[in-house]
């Protein structure tokens, strides 16, 4: 028996269902209930309503139509089984095949497979007719019949080359595929008597949530039908005959076109699915529940023209002409996802606002691909209960997307970042002990040992490379194990310098990172070798119980699962040996394909992805990311598909799946539905178009509905005023953009000082020398630091994973100071030491430039012995009285002759300043009491003028112009928070200013430089 049940609401479907099963309980109570549907998400959906009808709910089975029909082959004659061809299998098969192409039938495959990469070429080309065979065995099996007698059907050169391979395929597993086993099955079941397969078939079987199907699935369904119970519930747009409606292009050519546009823009497959049910089934009995809804809105008045197929239900007024913008079908045009996603939300907290009854299991959020837009989620709904499905496993698994990344890093430059990274993971580090504090130091260590990329320098030289050390893994850690043995960095022992920073409990961190590193070297030594698939799942399982020992249990099933099909099941169809990259290629492309549906319907709100086939009601959808090119996807066959180039009715077509789904998801909505794309440039503000079918459903609902301006444009930021000024359509419930749109709002405060007055600092008639140095180095960071305890730390830029080709201005600073003070005490700098230290140019590069480097260093120090200095001194005790002051503290760099203070690089911060101790005092109370670098711009200038120069600026203006440049700077944040805002400088440089430079400076300037 084959009964049909019909509606335009699934609700409608689930009551046929829960009516059947109380009706009609199955014989035994330890039967089986029997579904086929096509999605995990209606498997959950269809659950749920059932426990909710009956309270206890349990004894039940959903199935795929592949494996379902599969099993049941196998319990109709124990010798159809078709686990030969399962595509997994099928793929390693032809790969195999596919390095054995001796026929000219194969020359496009070989010409194709010639050059560089052909290993992964071969994979991925294997991948693909997999794919294609798995398609033709259901939807082309009269196709393959006729080649296994020598015939074609098409007779191109595509067709040739596919029949010679598939009849290679079949050589090995015979000719019995998939599609051939069903037929034979269809026959056993048309031929035998209504009944007589029925104690090998469950009782009852329900398909629901299936809107399309192969000709073949119908056939079997129809054959299956005669032998045991078989309902088939239909979501039906319509429920009058609409197959026969004419297509858009046709209709346009159609005066007299009377159904709905709708229904002939999106229901294509729906079309020729009732088509197929006409010519390949026929019902017993063909129950129907449409329904019409009230007619309240402008989303219930479109899904009954829908459900009638017109534009005016029958016996109704025409409601056409009247109907006005509401909120039930909402489109809201944004500039990026990000407030795609903050739009998305400020519209759920409105509906929920305005609907006390309304809960979040009651709304759910479809993307195209949600796994684009978690990110975005993640950050706008923290504060929302909700759940995320159809993420793809390597996204749900972190030890899985570990373990790839692993084997991808071992074959790589070894990276720095990349290395960090990997370790860095939650699901590795506690395998080698670490904690996150090791981490932090182990980072530490790496950065000052400056190790960039490479495993050494044999690694080196093995990527065509000169074989240098520097810079690479093995020379940062043999430094490290050296220093921790030896305790300290005098001199080579064994050519290895010693790095002396670890000591005590930091070698547990050093330990750890050691053996994560031996681990990636190792990795990259014996998988670069290729290998069969059974020694590869051998070997790959071992470096997984190296890598994750702490991981998850689960996760590690999961890959554990992966690893055991190339040691065992695959291994069976495959003996030659491939490469990591196609390994890694195929794991990559497993967990891709298997999406969890974990985060489907938990009472939150969920967030999935539109995949075809689940048609299920909810009182609000929200559809994200409705763009052009995004959805409806586009198909993207190889060129060599055959049913690409000759299409039959039932063929599946992704365009078309999503077209329909789309008007699935409108029949689906039971109060609002809100939609959402980018449709404004982020960097122009220009207009970009929606997905085709918004646009189609906005044109309908503009000729035929009279509704216009049914597309809200949001602003670029989340904290425009018009959210908040009334405009209509537009509204916010963020707090903190409020507060933002109305400081922007508000009228600009006059240029003021951020800081202004002075603050009662503690009187110290007692001065440290090194205080008043540190004063007067930066005036401005000393009184942020010392009396306000305000520190900025600026932002650094991470080193590039490459070694040095030039020398770090701040690296070098700190360098050269190091060799000049070095060569004043008559010691010598080596090129070897710094190379070794990674701090240096490597090879020959580095020994010319140190030669060149040394040059100029003699020549600046010789200038300082030119002094004649005389032989260093002892620092000397200072406790002197001044007026009112007592400074105490050592004199440093004495000579015998004299005093020394050099800088080695332009003159920023002079050392001639260390008497003003007024000037101290008053910069602890507010911190405009001295600018050191307008200072020096100041004198230097005038200085200039002075002596002829025939500038047009005055000094104080050059000295403006310099503060104004410094407070722009990143490396200045103390000047940047203090001046920022301040248009006229001449509130800071004054007066006070002036006169300090010309009294106290200029003098001892002018002074320093007639000699």
């Amino acid at each position: 028996m084959f009964i049909l049940h019909s509606s335009n609401k699934t609700e409608n479907l689930v009551a046929h269902l829960t009516a059947v099963i109380e009706n009609a309980p199955l014989a035994s109570p330890f039967e089986k209930e029997i579904f086929l549907i096509q999605s995990q998400g209606m498997e959950r959906w269809l659950s749920q309503q059932l426990a909710s009808h009956f309270k206890v709910w349990g004894n039940y089975q959903f199935l795929f139509p592949d494996k379902f029909f599969s099993s049941l082959a196998q319990k109709i004659d124990s010798s159809l089984n078709d686990a030969t061809f399962d595509r997994n299998l099928m793929l390693w098969r032809i790969e195999a095949l596919l390095r054995r192409l001796d026929s000219n039938d194969f020359l496009p495959l070989k010409q194709y497979l010639s050059g560089e990469n052909s290993s992964l070429k071969r994979y991925q080309l294997a991948r693909q007719l997999a794919q294609i065979f798995d398609q033709y065995q259901i939807m082309r099996p009269d196709m393959l019949t006729a080649w296994q007698k020598g015939d074609m059907l098409y007779h191109t050169a595509t067709e040739t080359w596919q029949k010679a391979l598939w009849l290679q395929i079949t050589a090995q597993t015979g000719n019995k595929h998939r599609g051939s086993l069903w037929l034979d099955v269809i026959a056993k079941f048309n031929a035998a008597k209504e009944g007589a397969f029925s104690q090998s078939l469950p009782e009852r079987i329900s398909v629901f949530g299936i809107n399309t199907m192969p000709p073949l699935f119908l056939s079997y369904l129809e054959g299956l039908s005669k032998h045991c119970q078989l309902h088939l519930f239909l979501l039906n747009p319509a429920q009058t005959f609409w197959a026969d409606l004419a297509s858009k292009r046709q209709r346009t050519n159609d005066g007299s076109f009377t159904g709905h546009p709708l229904l002939s823009t999106l229901g294509q497959q729906g079309r020729e699915f009732q088509e197929m049910l006409l010519e390949h089934v026929q019902f017993d009995f063909e129950p129907e529940s449409f329904e019409l809804s009230e007619a309240s809105d402008n989303l219930h008045q479109l899904q009954n023209d829908i459900l009638n197929n017109r534009l005016n239900g029958p016996g109704e007024m025409s409601l056409i002409g009247s109907l006005q913008k509401d909120d039930s079908i909402s489109i809201h045009a944004c500039h990026s996802r990000m407030r795609e996603v903050e739009v998305l939300k400020n519209q759920l907290l409105y509906t929920l606002e305005n609907d006390p009854a309304l809960e979040l299991r009651d709304i759910v959020v479809m993307a195209p691909d949600i796994q684009v837009y978690e990110p975005f989620i993640s950050a706008g709904f923290s504060d929302i209960q909700h759940a995320i499905a159809d993420r793809s496993l390597r996204l749900s698994n972190n030890a899985l997307d570990a373990f790839i990344r692993f084997l991808n890093l071992s074959q790589s430059r070894f990276g720095w970042q990349s290395v960090l990274d990997l370790l860095e993971q939650p699901v590795v580090y506690p395998g080698f002990d670490l904690s996150e504090t090791d981490l932090e130091l182990i980072k530490y260590w790496l950065k000052d040992t400056h190790v960039r990329w490479g495993k050494s320098a044999k690694h080196k030289r093995e990527l065509g490379l000169p074989e240098l050390n520097e810079n690479t893994w093995q020379a940062s850690l043999d430094r490290l194990l050296m220093g921790y043995a030896v305790g300290n960095d005098a001199d080579f022992i064994g050519d290895v310098l010693p790095y002396i920073d670890i000591e005590g409990s930091s070698a547990l961190a050093l330990g750890g990172l050691c053996e994560f590193m031996q681990l990636l070297f190792k990795a990259g030594a014996e998988l670069k070798q290729q290998k069969t698939l059974k020694t590869w799942g051998t070997q790959l399982y071992y470096y997984a119980d190296q890598l994750l020992a702490e991981a998850d249990p689960v996760e590690r099933q999961q890959l554990n699962e992966l690893l055991t099909e190339l040691s065992a099941d695959l291994a069976d169809v495959h003996n030659d040996t491939v490469e990591l990259q196609v390994i890694i290629s195929w794991l990559e492309d497993r967990v891709a394909e298997r999406k969890s549906a974990n985060g489907f319907l938990r009472g939150q709100l969920t967030f999935c992805s539109m995949l075809p086939m689940r048609s299920i009601p909810f009182k609000v959808i929200a559809l994200l990311g409705m763009n052009e090119g995004e959805f409806p996807k586009i198909d993207r066959n190889p060129t060599f598909d055959l049913l690409t180039r000759n299409f039959r009715k039932g063929d599946r077509s992704r365009r078309a799946d999503d077209r329909y789904q789309f008007l699935e998801i409108l029949l689906s909505t039971r109060q609002k539905l809100i939609i959402t794309y980018i449709g404004q440039s982020i960097s122009h503000n220009e207009t970009i178009p929606p997905s085709v079918v918004i646009s189609e459903l906005l044109e309908v609902l503009e000729e035929s509905y009279q509704l216009s301006d049914l597309i809200t444009w949001h602003p670029l930021q989340p904290f425009s005023p018009r959210y908040f000024n009334g405009t209509p359509d537009l509204f916010s419930f963020s707090e903190a953009d409020c507060e933002t749109a109305r400081a922007l709002s508000a009228p600009k405060p006059a240029s003021a000082l951020w800081w202004q007055g002075t603050i009662t600092a503690e009187a110290e008639n007692v001065i440290e020398l090194n205080e008043l140095f540190s004063f007067f180095r930066h005036p401005q960071r000393y009184f942020m630091q010392r009396q306000m305890d305000v520190r900025f730390n600026g932002i650094e830029a991470e080193a590039e994973e490459r070694e040095p080709f030039a020398i770090d201005k701040m690296e070098g600073y700190s360098l050269y100071h190091e060799w000049i003070q070095k060569a004043l005490n008559g010691t010598t700098v080596s090129v070897k030491k710094l190379q070794a230290q990674g701090r240096w140019l490597s090879g020959v590069l580095g020994e010319l430039e140190f030669d060149r480097q040394q040059e100029v260093i003699n020549e600046f120090v010789g200038r300082i012995k030119a002094k004649n200095l005389g032989e260093p001194l002892e620092d000397l005790p200072v406790d002197i009285k001044i007026e009112n002051y007592r400074l105490i503290g050592k004199l440093t760099n004495r000579y015998k002759n004299g005093s020394l203070f050099y800088r080695y690089a332009d003159l920023k911060e002079p050392n001639l300043l260390s008497a003003f101790l007024d000037i101290y005092r008053s910069g602890n109370n507010a911190p405009n009491a001295f600018f050191v670098e307008a200072a020096l711009t100041y004198v230097k200038h005038t200085y200039k003028l002075e002596n002829g120069n025939r500038a047009s600026k005055s000094a104080l203006d050059v000295a403006k112009e310099q503060l104004s440049r410094a407070v722009q700077q990143p490396y200045e944040p103390e000047l940047k928070r203090l001046y920022h805002n301040v248009t006229d400088l001449a509130q800071i440089l004054d007066e006070t200013f002036e006169q300090q430079c010309q009294i106290l400076l200029q003098p001892l300037w002018n002074a320093t430089h007639q000699l």
